[in-house]
């Protein structure tokens, strides 16, 4: 029977799934996030990649040791760009792909920013946008198309980089995570080696991905051994926790 994983279809995830491709007992299925929390909740995979907000909100939900993706400092992909200034900001955009970096957002301008003081704003809509057309409105990005708005006449900040200057925390954006009770057995051994060829290869990852994406090479190979971590060590684990409890305050996951 086929061990099936549902995965990002971005950039960030293909360290943790390039040795996996060959298996032959696994079997892949490419979604975006929010599809992913779905398909693990109607069973339909056995394992996901899945954003840690949606993580919180299952108590039967378990996570494989010592993988993430996440970043400490600067992440590039998650980001939100707007043309004024920040504590103008009337309206923001969300994505509906992403619950985590919704959360994010606003935890960053809310909490850091200071926005929740300001009478007047800002509004969240849960609706992608990728033009801004004046300077009160924002808009996040998460994935792969967010590096498409790097040269645009946008300003942005990085919402993991925020992260980490207000609570000197990394930022865990997504977890291998599994139902208790599940069928997952000793897999999770699959998947840690898995890891552990994936970074081994991250040159190679780089020069192939920077096809499919139309971008340089060098970008491709900073993002994966610079600003995306895959470890879930002390700092990730802390920042996760960290960031559990702020959701929790703000009763953010619905």
């Amino acid at each position: 029977m086929k061990f099936v994983l549902g995965v990002v279809p971005y950039l960030n995830a293909k360290p943790l799934i390039v040795g996996l491709t060959d298996h032959s007992i696994v079997k892949i299925i490419f979604q975006p996030p929010s599809r992913l929390a779905r398909s693990l909740e109607q069973d339909k995979v056995d394992a996901v990649i899945l954003p840690v907000a949606e993580f919180f909100k299952h108590k039967n939900y378990r996570f494989i040791p010592g993988i993430s993706i996440s970043a400490r400092g600067k992440g590039e992909s998650v980001k939100l760009f707007f043309r004024g200034d920040i504590s103008q900001l009337k309206k923001v955009y969300l994505d509906p792909d992403s619950l985590t970096s919704n959360i994010l957002v606003r935890l960053i301008l809310l909490k850091k920013y200071g926005l929740s003081r300001c009478p007047s704003g800002p509004v969240f809509q849960n609706r992608r946008i990728s033009t801004l057309k004046d300077s009160n409105t924002g808009f996040v990005s998460i994935g792969d198309r967010t590096f498409k708005f790097q040269n645009k006449p946008y300003r942005s900040i990085d919402l993991a980089e925020e992260w980490f200057k207000w609570t000197g925390l990394s930022f865990v954006f997504a977890l291998w995570v599994y139902k208790k009770g599940g069928k997952i057995g000793r897999r999770p051994a699959i998947l840690q080696e898995s890891k552990k060829i994936g970074l081994k290869h991250l040159q190679e990852i780089s020069v192939k991905e920077s096809r499919r994406l139309k971008l340089p090479q060098k970008f491709c190979l900073h993002y994966l051994t610079k600003c995306i971590k895959y470890d879930l060590g002390r700092s990730e684990l802390a920042g996760l926790k960290k960031f559990k409890q702020l959701t929790q305050e703000m009763e953010l996951l619905k």
